[in-house]
């Protein structure tokens, strides 16, 4: 499905990462980051260079871990819905900018994975998961949004139930105090 998220490393006081088309709900992306994390032997580092690719230009179609990527090109080439395509064009995604229709962030770091939704309106004000559309997100929108921290996940615990993390925030709209 095409939930897009953003891959990501710490900048400053947010993130900056790389845009994903495919899959980006943490039932299907945070079970792949960590199973990611722990093929690149639990090397926070290892997996920046491989999910963020803080050196190139380019973005996700389909984020596979490591050992799914042969299988996954072979099946469906290197282009369309298949891994990571080299793009110019493609810069990062950062926290305080346009948001590209992205509806889930997650930000990898020495110790932990930290997943962030992305919602209408403000804190104060919740209108809901900010579902984009073609590029469009709650950036775009007269009533902007915001990115809700859902939870900071440490690498050396026991891998999240990725279903309740996803369901953490995603509702309707939110009480926030």
């Amino acid at each position: 499905m095409g939930t897009r998220s953003v891959l990501a490393i710490i900048e400053g006081d947010g993130f900056k990462g790389r845009y994903c088309h495919w899959d980006g709900y943490p039932e299907s992306m945070g079970a792949r980051l960590w199973q990611s994390y722990r093929e690149v032997e639990n090397d926070a580092d290892a997996l920046i260079e491989y999910a963020v690719k803080p050196s190139q230009d380019g973005r996700w179609s389909s984020f596979v871990p490591p050992s799914e990527v042969a299988e996954t090109e072979e099946k469906y080439g290197t282009h369309g819905t298949a891994t990571w395509r080299d793009e110019t064009d493609c810069g990062f995604i950062h926290s305080t900018g346009d948001d590209w229709g992205t509806e889930w962030a997650y930000v990898i770091g020495d110790l932990a994975l930290t997943v962030f939704e992305r919602r209408f309106g403000k804190p104060n004000g919740d209108l809901g998961h900010g579902t984009g559309m073609f590029g469009m997100g709650a950036s775009d929108t007269e009533v902007g949004g915001y990115w809700a921290l859902v939870g900071t996940y440490y690498w050396d615990e026991s891998e999240p139930n990725w279903e309740l993390v996803q369901n953490t925030l995603n509702a309707d709209s939110i009480e926030v105090n």
